[in-house]
């Protein structure tokens, strides 16, 4: 796998981790916040057996995620060489 195809496959799967995490602040935090997790419960009664699937996901999206845009920001906001 040459760097560009690397650079892709970053861009691509933290991009996708970002999406995911916007979705989860936007469906789960309010709830939670207020002590409600009414929607995990009916996400796990819809869909039995993701339950470890979640648990292994999301420190991943969480981390990726993060990382891509902090990556995207600092890359955003530095001056460029003069």
């Amino acid at each position: 796998m040459d760097e560009s195809q690397k650079i892709f496959l970053f861009n691509l799967i933290g991009a996708f981790s970002t999406a995911a995490l916007v979705m989860i602040v936007f469906y789960v935090l309010p709830g939670a916040i207020h002590g409600d997790f009414s929607v995990i419960g009916r996400f796990f009664n819809a869909y039995p057996g993701s339950q470890p699937f979640v648990i292994y996901a999301f420190p991943v999206v969480l981390i990726l995620g993060g990382a891509w845009t902090w990556r995207v920001l600092t890359r955003l906001f530095s001056k460029p060489p003069r």
